[in-house]
C-alpha cells in the first residue's frame, strides 16, 4: 500500500492536492453523517416501537375496562330485577300476614 502511494504521489500536480483533500474531507463528512443517521434511525425506530407497544397495551386495557364495565352493567341489571322481585314478594307476604293477623284476632274473639 505504501509503495502504491509512493508511486502515485509524485505524479499528482501541486494544484490538485487541495481538490484531493477537499474530496477526501467530503467523503469523511459524508461517512460521518451517514453513521449518525443510522444511529438516529435506530433511536427513532426504538422510540416509535416503544410508543406503539404502549398504545397497544393501553388499547387492550381500555377494551378490557369496557368489557368489565359491560359485565358489571349486566350484573347490576340482574340484581335490580331480583331486588324488584323480592320487594314484590315481600309486599305479597306482608299483605297475607296482615290477613293472617286479622283472622287470628277474629278467631280469638
Amino acid at each position: 500500500m505504501e509503495t502504491l502511494i509512493s508511486a502515485i504521489v509524485p505524479t499528482i500536480p501541486g494544484a490538485a492536492w487541495s481538490v484531493i483533500i477537499l474530496v477526501l474531507g467530503g467523503l469523511y463528512i459524508y461517512r460521518k453523517i451517514e453513521s449518525n443517521r443510522k444511529v438516529t434511525k435506530g433511536e427513532r425506530d426504538k422510540d416509535s416501537q416503544d410508543l406503539h407497544d404502549k398504545l397497544m397495551r393501553h388499547e387492550w386495557e381500555i377494551n378490557q375496562i369496557k368489557t368489565d364495565n359491560n359485565h358489571r352493567d349486566v350484573l347490576l341489571d340482574d340484581l335490580r330485577k331480583q331486588v324488584e322481585a323480592v320487594n314484590h314478594n315481600l309486599a305479597i307476604v306482608a299483605t297475607k300476614l296482615d290477613s293472617l293477623v286479622e283472622a287470628v284476632k277474629e278467631h280469638k274473639k
